[in-house]
């Protein structure tokens, strides 16, 4: 018997008993839509339809549903939507996988942890917001998304997986949050169309090649909470001419860090310590002056006044002098009249 595509199932919550029947019996079916009800529904998505998975475009998780077990779309390369419900706390191993066709998906704040590869070689997912209730991003979990162009990733983030965002070539834009504390190995590897990154003070260390041959990097911001930055960790962003690193003394840093670079500038604050940031010169800010007279500094408690200049104090005394000579010398004249 041939199977004919029907253009929607909606499934219901199940029983144990019958789940033997109804993976038998959806078998028989190629669906491009389906509803799922609840998480053990979800779980058994990857058996039930395997044999027509990729005959699914649109795929409505219903409201309850708390987990996005491993695999659960894994190779759905037709699914173009998925909406995910408010009730989902965690996106599993592998759940959106090689779903090719997924334009954009949008990941709901009541999402705690997005698990490794969840949307691995999602090759059409244009844009990723993760919201500021989740806490960690899973190893590779966007690699291999190569039409991604922005992400912005929230406040409540604490830790950017190895390889998480790896090879995602149309990356231009990236917004880190301000609780991240570790961006992983290899993290933003070959984001080839990346041009410039401000990593936030929160940031304690910066992986292995987490923006190894990023080659359109020109610019980087690196906050002042950052105290190691691992191998090869900006290796050979050819474009790389600037770095501003607002932390008051050197991290730990090994020579490889920045090999392959063209750098041409680092500017630290005029409270760093030392002359040098992984053997490069550094440029401390100079010392504000009087726009109207360059000569004079401006004074640092009042930046809107300007302070004297050595040849100012030296002119100021020289006048005060003259005013006591002469002041010393009409005394002397009135007392001789006298």
């Amino acid at each position: 018997r041939i199977c004919r595509p029907v253009p929607q199932i909606m499934i219901l919550p199940l029983s144990v008993t019958s789940t033997f029947f109804f993976i038998l019996n959806v078998r028989k079916i190629r669906p491009t839509s389906v509803e799922l009800n609840n998480d053990y529904v979800v779980s058994l998505f990857s058996l039930a339809f395997s044999e027509s998975k990729n005959n699914i475009t649109s795929v409505t998780i219903g409201n309850g549903v708390q987990s996005i077990g491993s695999s659960a779309f894994y190779g759905c390369s037709s699914l173009a939507s998925v909406t995910i419900p408010g009730s989902v706390q965690s996106i599993g191993y592998g759940a959106f996988q090689s779903c090719s066709s997924l334009a954009s998906v949008t990941i709901p704040g009541s999402v705690q942890s997005i698990g490794d590869w969840a949307f691995y070689d999602c090759s059409s997912l244009a844009s990723v917001t993760i919201p500021n209730s989740v806490t960690s991003i899973g190893n590779n979990a966007f690699d291999n998304c190569s039409s991604l162009t922005s992400v912005t990733i929230g406040n409540g983030v604490q830790s950017i997986g190895n390889s998480a965002f790896d090879n995602c070539s149309s990356l231009t834009s990236v917004t880190i949050g301000s609780d991240v504390k570790t961006i992983g190995d290899s993290a933003f590897r070959y984001c080839s169309s990346l041009t410039s990154v401000t990593i936030p003070d929160s940031v304690q260390s910066i992986g292995n090649s987490a923006f190894q041959f990023c080659s359109s990097l020109t610019s980087v911001i690196i906050g002042n909470g950052v105290t190691s930055i691992g191998e090869n960790a900006f290796n050979y962003c050819i474009s790389l001419a600037s770095i501003t690193y607002n932390g008051t003394s050197e991290p730990e840093i090994p020579d490889s860090a920045f090999v392959g670079c063209n750098i041409e500038s680092v500017n630290v604050p005029t409270n760093y310590e030392g002359d040098t940031f992984c053997g490069i010169q550094v440029k401390k800010p100079d010392k504000p002056v009087d726009p109207s007279n360059p000569d004079k500094p401006v004074d640092p408690g009042n930046p809107s006044k300007p302070g004297k200049s050595k040849a100012g104090v030296i002119a100021g005394s020289v006048v005060a002098a003259v005013v006591v000579v002469v002041a010393a010398i009409v005394v002397t004249i009135v007392m001789y009249v006298k």
